[in-house]
């Protein structure tokens, strides 16, 4: 298409040149052959609207020059509104001897649909065609006058327009065209361009160094108010300009705002500058090259062959920090924001969305989401080879220490990456002294690939972990995909710490991975090995419009101590620190994230066995958890312990309008202690029961907790605990009344526990206990009465000390009884509001219980029962109808100060002396 273009311009060249003389003497004659000639040579209109010569100088003055192509549907090539030749010496002389000065130049160039051009009539198409079919001598370039033959050439208002099919035209405007002869064999050129009211300067020199050679000399520069470039050297004007060797300098303020120019977008970028030398012979040698980014430094060379199929890279950079070159945008933004926090947590919100589309995520596309195939044509003769070094690069929150990378390609990706550190800013994660090798084949270079598209070997080693990964890839989807993984460490806490997991050493780690994806099944086995540990995974997994889970998961001889920093519990002289108070409510108001369990269905079969959770060690367990249509249900799931079995079941439909919970959990021990409270608590032994029946609905936390209804009962005897049995409730809601009632005046190394009894019934959230709580030693009782609401979230506990042994039963004794109220993020001990502690009783008891009210004689009654409140049934709550008769009506004191026989004690409110409170 160039070739017609450029024909028809030399055609027009020749019969205006061929005119001039004639013209000269006299023009009127040739304005009627001009016209012919256009139509017969050209098919072309050519038409003046004055043609007229003048001597002293000799010249030629054109005024309306109009060129037309009739055949096409805007005709209009060329205006001239008026243009001087003038004849300065005899022409083709030693000597300069011709100039041209124009006005209003108008070119407009246009393609249609077929992508023909408007410059090109039948006739010429016909004409160039002819020409084609003539073999094509060889040319080894132009050959150049030994000097230019004009005098100055200065065209001003250019105008060109270029009108694509189906595009919007591009004007570009010329205030200014110039060429100007300095001297023999050299030249200066000016031109102004005005593009989308931007203004470019450009500017420089020709020198004829060679004219038989085809060889010159040049200099250039391009100024604008956003960009400066300048150029110089040597050009050989043979066909790939080889021998040519010049240099060039760019500096650019505002790069997306030059982009915008050519209708192109880019992100902000920095200041850029840059330099280079240039050779052709006939590679283009790229050398010098220095790029700066914001005072950022790139240095290197380039090899590139003509056809750009031969390319080879080295570069180098002291320091390279991406963030700061390149600021995160708001996308990349939400994209770290979904890593979650530093243990890799992602947020709940983005999560339920990613499951969501599981069923179309899995490369496996949907009818209407087919993979798309893969051309890796472009490959097959192209060579690549890169060779990088950055002493210290930042990008994205890493940061990576002497990294080197060197990648070919051919026919293949190879690539090879050395860093001596990379690591996270935020976590602090690190990983030293890495070296990776990566092999990526393509299948096939003569077709696209879709599917399964390329084989993929991976090594990488580091002082923490050995990687490797090999199989076959799918690069744009999933399906097809068929890949080993294997990963060893000789100490396995270094590869903890890169998960960010405080866990301690627990030995070798041994992982090996196969996953295979076909279009509608995912399947793993993994063999995981731990010190002397291993471990089988065997999972299989559907995925579909409703994602389907379906598979066996089993694991065998693990122990996951090395996951917690455990200890037996606190030490002797160590007494717990109450746990931070909370503000505000615990339950939330926030609608739960429910999208996940209704995009996928899961049938599960999980068998543990032999697995040491670090807490407790459990035999095997067998559990069956489905998933269907967002319900979710755990039926009879089973438990057993070296000392001990639980069984559970849970029901949580969200299919409903409103959320429903079933939970079912039983508990049966010989020994709590082995069951975890050891290493919780420090407390050793224990026997008994625990079952909870809970049922609820609710779209949050607050709704469920408000509707909570079931019951809570709990038997266990025979404990025994590190220190003061009272650390036991180290906690936030009785964490304030330890020292209350604290009857433990002399410091423990271990404390008999002989029975814990909790009960609780609740309805709506509220639920309530008669002398359902106990904690019994050998030294006293611990009895709690009263109610938790939590809907409203608060509490109201009565809780009474009484003492069994060596204090002896007083007023002191039983004065200890105390009130939790407040909210159960913020307990506290209140004051007795409506009479709790106090009230009228009898004299007798007046004494013996401070002055209690009947609520409080309720919780001295169960002090004093005989038995424990761990016997009976497990629902079963032991109680006395009265006081004993020695209490209500005691012996009195004998004369040397023993006990009294009238029934009044001393200190008593009925001797008038106030009531004695100490123990």
């Amino acid at each position: 298409m160039l070739k017609k273009l450029a024909f028809a311009l030399l055609l027009i060249l020749l019969l205006i040149i061929a005119a001039i003389t004639t013209v000269l003497i006299k023009p009127d004659l040739l304005t009627g052959l001009i016209r012919d000639g256009g139509q017969r040579f050209a098919g072309l209109d050519i038409t003046f609207t004055g043609l007229r010569s003048a001597r002293k100088p000799l010249r030629l003055e054109i005024e309306g020059l109009r060129i037309a192509n009739p055949s096409w549907p805007e005709p209009e090539l060329l205006t001239l509104s008026q243009a001087t030749i003038a004849l300065q010496n005899m022409p083709f002389g030693q000597d300069p001897f011709w100039s041209l000065d124009a006005k209003g130049l108008n070119v407009t160039v246009a393609s249609n649909d077929a992508g023909e051009l408007n410059w090109i009539s039948p006739t010429l198409s016909q004409a160039a065609e002819q020409e084609e079919e003539e073999p094509e001598a060889d040319d080894d370039g132009p050959i150049l006058p030994k000097d230019f033959n004009f005098d100055h050439v200065r065209i001003e208002d250019v105008t060109i327009t270029w009108q694509a099919a189906n595009n919007e035209p591009m004007v570009l405007k010329f205030p200014e065209i110039a060429g100007q002869r300095l001297q023999t064999a050299s030249g200066e050129l000016t031109l102004l361009l005005d593009y989308r009211q931007q203004r470019f300067a450009l500017s420089g020199g020709i020198e004829l160094f060679d004219p038989q050679q085809g060889i010159l000399d040049y200099r250039l520069k391009l100024d604008h108010d956003k960009a400066k470039v300048e150029s110089g050297g040597r050009l050989v004007l043979s066909p790939n300009l080889s021998g040519s060797e010049m240099s060039i300098s760019l500096s650019a303020q505002d790069i997306p705002h030059l982009a915008a120019l050519a209708d192109i977008e880019l992100a902000p970028l920095p200041a850029v500058t840059l330099s280079a030398d240039i050779a052709i012979r006939p590679a283009y040698h790229i050398s010098e090259l220095v790029v700066t980014l914001d005072g950022q430094r790139i240095e290197g060379e380039l090899q590139l062959d003509p056809a750009f199929e031969d390319i080879k890279a080295q570069l180098k950079a002291n320091t390279l920090d991406i963030d700061a070159l390149f600021p995160a945008t708001e996308e990349d933004d939400v994209g770290l924001d979904n890593k979650g926090d530093a243990g890799g947590n992602a947020k709940a919100e983005n999560g339920d969305k990613q499951l969501a589309n599981a069923g179309t995520a899995n490369g496996a596309a949907s009818k209407d989401q087919q993979e798309a195939p893969i051309d890796w044509s472009w490959m097959q003769d192209r060579k690549i080879a890169l060779d990088l070094n950055i002493g210290e690069l930042d990008a994205r929150g890493w940061q990576i220490k002497a990294a080197k990378l060197q990648a070919t390609v051919d026919k293949r990706v190879d690539a090879k990456l050395k860093a001596d550190e990379i690591n996270e800013v935020a976590t602090e994660r690190q990983l030293t002294a890495l070296d990776a090798d990566v092999t990526f084949t393509p299948l096939s270079l003569d077709k696209p690939t879709q599917g399964t598209d390329a084989e993929l070997t991976l090594n990488a080693t580091s002082t923490a972990l050995n990687l490797s990964a090999e199989g076959k890839v799918n690069v744009n989807g999933l399906a097809g995909t068929a890949v080993n993984v294997a990963a060893k460490a000789a100490q396995s806490q270094p590869v903890w710490a890169l998960a960010l997991q405080p866990w301690k050493e627990a030995g070798a780690l041994d992982v090996d991975l196969d996953l295979t994806i076909e279009e509608q099944q995912y399947d793993v086995d993994a063999t995981l090995g731990l010190g002397e540990q291993r471990s089988e995974l065997v999972l299989t997994y559907h995925p579909g419009d409703i994602a389907k889970l379906n598979g066996e998961l089993s694991a065998s001889k693990l122990d996951l101590a090395f996951m917690r920093n455990l200890q037996s519990g606190p030490s002797d002289d160590e007494k717990p620190e109450p746990a931070a108070n909370k503000s505000g409510r615990i339950f939330s108001d926030d609608t739960l994230p429910l999208d996940s369990l209704k995009s996928i269905n899961a049938q599960l079969s999980i068998n543990l066995k032999d697995i040491d959770t670090g807490y407790v060690h459990i035999e095997n367990a067998t559990l069956a958890p489905q998933l269907e249509d967002g319900k979710f249900q755990l039926d009879d799931g089973r438990l057993k312990f070296v000392h001990g079995e639980a069984l559970a079941s849970l029901l949580f439909d969200s299919s409903l309008e409103t959320p429903a919970l079933e939970l079912d959990l039983k508990v049966d021990s010989e020994d709590y202690g082995e069951m975890g409270l050891e290493k919780l608590a420090g407390i050793t032994g224990g026997k008994g029961k625990i079952r909870i029946e809970l049922n609820s609905e609710g779209n949050s936390q607050r709704q469920l907790a408000a509707n909570l209804d079931g019951q809570i009962d709990m038997k266990v005897k025979d404990l025994v605990a590190k220190g003061n049995a009272l650390n036991l409730i180290g906690s936030d809601i009785l964490s304030e009344t330890i020292d209350k009632l604290n009857p433990f005046t002399k410091k423990r190394t271990q404390t008999d526990i002989e029975c814990v009894a909790v009960h609780f019934k609740g309805k709506n959230g509220n639920f309530i206990t008669d002398d359902g709580l106990a904690l019994e030693t050998d030294t006293t009782k611990i009895i709690g009465t009263g109610k938790v609401d939590l809907a409203q979230e608060e509490l109201s506990l009565g809780v009474s000390p009484i003492a069994r042994k060596g204090v002896g039963i007083n007023v002191g004794a039983a004065a200890g009884l105390v009130r939790l109220g407040g909210t159960l993020s913020k307990p506290k001990v209140v004051a007795d509001p409506g009479g709790m502690v106090t009230g009228s009783l009898s004299t007798g008891a007046a004494i013996y219980t401070g002055g209690l009210s009947l609520l409080a004689q309720g919780l001295y009654k169960r002090a004093m029962y005989s038995g424990s409140a761990c016997d009976g049934e497990l629902d079963a709550i032991p109680s006395v109808e009265a006081l004993p008769d020695e209490l209500i009506n005691p012996p009195q004191p004998s004369e040397d100060g023993g006990t009294p026989e009238n029934g009044t004690a001393p200190g008593s409110p009925a001797s008038g002396a106030g009531t004695d409170s100490t123990p």
